[in-house]
């Protein structure tokens, strides 16, 4: 009996804490909705799409007024909210990074559902009222040019007047100074730089653009994305001491501005980029790799500082170290004791957001290979509007850290649908010099006037003067469409393109073409292939019969080389390009593409310098 009596109140108890646990549920359930000031509106968490985000709904009529995303709306969980005193607004707070990284909170109009503008704070917090309560910004430029980085001071607000925010606000922090009109000169060969046609290159092809600043990029290598020493191959792929010093020399007697701009590839890996270098958690291996990488970069500092380099670049597109941020720090304190004017780093398209040490530098700077449209023949309208969110995550992003934004490199190839891939260098397919040209034009109608955008610079421009051209398909905009409309935004007269000789006209398919000299053709006819320079020699793959340009090859890396051999696979469905690396017959690079669709299918590396093809056509795409 007595045991019976002790399991009844047993059940009683376990019932009791049950109860006791579903209404602290509740309770918690209720806690999450929020309720505006003037009691119109309430906001209520939903699950969608693997995230947890707010919906603001109008008390009344049940009428959803918006719902709140994540930044770039990346699967997050929404970890506060809360109405602006007025009740005109709502933000949203979400966490970003590891161990605390950033805060991302997005903040829209209750009137319209309308997404405003974000605010990023560095470490992870939920408090939204300070979102409203922003103080208003101002700068002082320094005296004079000399002095690297600008002073911004906060002007605070007296606490009887508190300041509403504004739903596009208008950024006061950058002064006003010449826009940097630029574009990216390249070479991957030592001796270039120095060569006549390089100063024939800057004098009659670039200066003449309206351009008064040059980006000179000089790359540097290490072997894989996992090596941990850096080496500047001055013998062979890296310009020289004295190539660079001719050059910056020469370019300020044109009366541009210069800025520097070391890259690190990589010289034994190319299924990998300069954007994947990393170490996981071997701190040795970091220390190692920092250590190296602050040799590298302080070598050019020094360089820098000596010819009066107008600016310096301290790092470009390395996205797998850029969340080290106190070894970051240090390399920009060091670069700093060896260089007095303004540093930049220049983060890849979607790196920008992860980095936390904005403020060590002078400018944020952006690789803005953004993909646009989602077809292959986009209206300019529609370039635009892809570009105004675009436009306003910068604006928010430059207000935040109070920095002004670089474009450091942008780019398009006249290629059919470069709008979709703008960094893709490697694939083939119809050359279409207009939609280069849309691309150029959409760039200055979304951003030109931004107070925020402090300068461009396009991708790329190489020491050949005869570069370009209606048959290229690179990035260069020289003698195409491209040129007259930068020509136009950068204040320089237009000048007439020369078009191209129709030598490739479709003929009729009983009468080959014969107005070609091709190097060589395909065993079964269908094919021609033919010689051209865009940095270095490469081939071009014709289909004869119709004149339709099916590939074009690339060096590893797209680095200035010239071809050394090719030839078709047994069947024809494969075209193979031979190109040599190092010094004294290192290596051999062999890319292999489709004839039929221009897609770059693998590469073969051999070691010395050959130009047998023999095998390489055995491994399956």
């Amino acid at each position: 009996m007595l045991n019976r009596i002790f399991i009844y109140l047993s059940k009683k108890r376990y019932l009791l804490v049950f109860s006791c646990l579903s209404l602290v549920l509740v309770l918690a359930s209720c806690s999450s909705e929020l309720i505006s000031p003037n009691g119109l509106f309430k906001a209520v968490k939903v699950r969608e799409n693997d995230s947890t985000h707010y919906q603001v709904i109008e008390v009344s009529s049940g009428h959803v007024i918006l719902t709140t995303r994540a930044q770039y709306d990346t699967p997050n969980d929404v970890k506060e909210g809360g109405f602006s005193a007025d009740s005109k607004q709502f933000a949203a707070v979400y966490h970003y990074g590891h161990a605390g990284t950033y805060t991302w909170i997005g903040v829209w109009s209750t009137e319209t559902g309308e997404f405003l503008y974000r605010v990023r704070e560095s470490g992870w917090v939920t408090d939204v009222d300070r979102v409203f309560e922003r103080p208003t910004l101002t700068a002082t430029l320094p005296a004079t040019p000399s002095t690297p980085a600008m002073t911004f001071t906060s002007t605070p607000t007296p606490t009887s007047l508190p300041v509403a925010p504004t739903p596009t606000p208008k950024l006061t922090i950058f002064p006003s100074q010449p826009f940097m009109k630029g574009v990216v000169y390249t070479s991957w060969k030592s001796g270039e730089y120095s060569d006549s046609q390089s100063d024939t290159a800057l004098s009659q092809v670039i200066k003449p653009l309206g351009v008064n600043w040059v980006s000179l990029v000089v790359t540097c290598y290490q072997d894989t994305i996992s090596s941990v020493q850096i080496q500047c191959k001055t013998d062979s792929l890296t310009p020289t001491e004295t190539d660079l010093t001719h050059t910056i020399q020469y370019i300020h007697s044109l009366g541009m501005q210069v800025m520097l701009k070391p890259h690190i590839d990589l010289s034994s890996d190319p299924m990998h980029w300069r954007g994947q270098i990393g170490f996981g958690s071997d701190g040795e291996a970091w220390q190692v790799w920092f250590d190296s990488y602050e040799d590298f970069i302080t070598y050019y500092a020094d360089l820098a500082q000596r010819e009066q380099v107008d600016y310096l670049v301290v790092g470009t597109e390395l996205k797998g170290t850029s969340h080290r941020s106190n070894e970051w720090r240090e390399v920009i304190r060091t670069v700093r004791q060896a260089y007095n004017g303004p540093i930049v780093y220049a983060a890849n398209w979607d790196e920008y957001d992860g980095i936390a040490w904005w403020d060590a530098v002078d400018a944020i700077g952006i690789d803005a290979y953004y993909p646009l449209a989602l077809n292959n023949e986009p209206t300019l309208a529609q370039l635009i509007a892809v570009w105004e969110p675009i436009a306003l995550e910068l604006g928010a992003l430059a207000e935040d850290w109070e920095r002004p934004i670089i474009f450091t490199e942008i780019g398009y190839r006249s290629l059919d649908g470069t709008n979709q891939a703008p960094s893709n260098y490697q694939t083939s397919g119809t050359i279409d010099v207009q939609e280069q040209a849309d691309c150029y034009q959409a760039v200055f109608d979304a951003l030109v006037g931004k107070t925020w955008w402090q300068g461009v610079f396009w991708w790329n421009w190489t020491t050949d003067p005869a570069q370009g051209g209606f048959a290229d398909d690179g990035y260069t905009a020289n003698n195409k469409p491209a040129e007259n409309v930068l020509r136009l935004e950068y204040g320089a007269p237009s000048r007439p393109i020369p078009t191209p000789a129709p030598t490739l006209s479709p003929t009729p398919a009983s009468e080959p073409t014969s107005i070609v000299e091709w190097a060589f053709t395909s065993s079964d006819g269908r094919y021609g292939v033919r010689l051209i320079f865009n940095s270095g020699v490469h081939y071009q793959v014709f289909e004869i019969q119709t004149g339709h340009l099916t590939l074009t090859t690339r060096a590893q890396h797209d680095t200035a080389n010239d071809v050394k051999g090719g030839g078709f696979s047994p069947d024809n469905g494969r075209f193979a390009a031979v190109y040599h690396y190092g010094h004294e017959g290192n290596y051999t690079w062999i890319g292999v593409w489709s004839t039929e669709t221009g897609q770059f299918l693998y590469s073969v590396r051999r070691s010395g310098w050959t130009s047998d093809l023999s095998g390489v056509f055995d491994e399956q795409p």
